[in-house]
């Protein structure tokens, strides 16, 4: 009965590295990355994992071992303690200090890329972010290029930003300590209370899409519905109606490769519109499912501030 410890650990350690096999295939694992410094934090990551589950995998083994091999002594036979054996304790203080050095070393460009406001980009402040109980509050600075002025455009849990462009935000807190995540864009900055903290970032081409914001910090009983959306613009503002007749006609062309296909096949050819087709639905359905997403920047931020306006005059 004895040794049922050690395969019951042993089945538990089995199972645990099956499942972190068999998640990526589910999806169960990182949002997509959209940002152009994303991949060193993956990177990062990675390489902190494979050590990690070394030693896991290493720990776990030992313990198998020593539970199934040395918990069947028999009545009265007594174990050997040993107290201590310290070439094996300098091994691994040398060994785990040695790779946690080395980590501190690799993650440093990274970090700087970042963090260090000296890699910030040399643009002007996109938008300020006031982080409060439990929302967020975006004011753009309008026409102007200036805060503070008349023609502020303000929103409520919704970042506007052009695709491609290096983004520079700044991330302040009205009360406690909120953080500023952007899974997406591999984003997290802690929002402190009195402090004004710049946040930069780029996104990458083709990323036209609606993406979360979340506060990863426990800043009170309504944390959990603390969030908003990033709301990617593209360059240009996008003619729907011209999109949708672009989509339509190659799907035309793609009807017309399948009845062909028996007597003249094209397989090159079908590819490089399937693949286009796909494409430019994709694209439709992101702007469908997000009104006003089309507009590039500037044409959001007209329209915006012309509803400002036109409320401002109402009331």
């Amino acid at each position: 009965m004895d040794k049922a410890w050690g395969i019951l650990f042993l089945a538990a350690a089995v199972f645990s590295i099956a499942i972190f096999a068999y998640a990526p295939s589910q999806g169960w694992w990182f949002p997509e990355d959209v940002s152009t410094h994303g991949h060193e934090i993956d990177k990062l990551f990675y390489v902190i994992l494979a050590v990690t589950g070394l030693a896991f995998v290493a720990t776990q083994a030992v313990l198998c071992f020593v539970v199934f091999r040395y918990s069947g002594l028999r009545r009265g036979e007594k174990g050997t303690f040993i107290h201590t054996i310290h070439w094996l304790e300098y091994l691994w203080t040398f060994v785990t200090a040695a790779v946690l050095a080395w980590i501190a070393f690799v993650q440093v460009d990274a970090w700087a890329n970042i963090k260090f406001k000296t890699r910030a980009p040399d643009v002007k402040t996109h938008a300020h972010v006031m982080a409060g109980q439990f929302e967020w509050r975006i004011t753009y600075p309008g026409f102007d290029g200036e805060f503070n002025t008349v023609d502020d455009v303000m929103g409520l849990n919704q970042l506007h930003i052009p695709v491609e462009s290096p983004i520079l935000v700044d991330l302040e807190s009205r009360d406690v300590l909120h953080s500023f995540f952007l899974p997406n864009f591999r984003i997290k900055q802690d929002a402190v209370p009195g402090m004004v903290i710049p946040v930069w970032f780029t996104t990458k081409p083709g990323t036209e899409d609606s993406y979360e914001i979340v506060c990863a910090e426990l800043c009170g009983w309504g944390h959990y519905k603390m969030k908003g959306m990033v709301f990617v613009h593209p360059k240009e503002t996008v003619d729907l109606e011209a999109l949708k007749a672009e989509v339509a006609e190659l799907k035309e062309q793609l009807d017309g490769f399948a009845a062909d296909a028996a007597e003249k096949p094209d397989k090159k050819k079908r590819l490089e519109v399937e693949r286009a087709w796909t494409k430019q639905l994709g694209r439709l359905g992101r702007f469908t499912e997000n009104p006003g997403l089309h507009l590039s920047f500037e044409d959001w931020l007209k329209k915006a501030h012309e509803e400002a306006n036109a409320v401002a005059l109402e009331d």
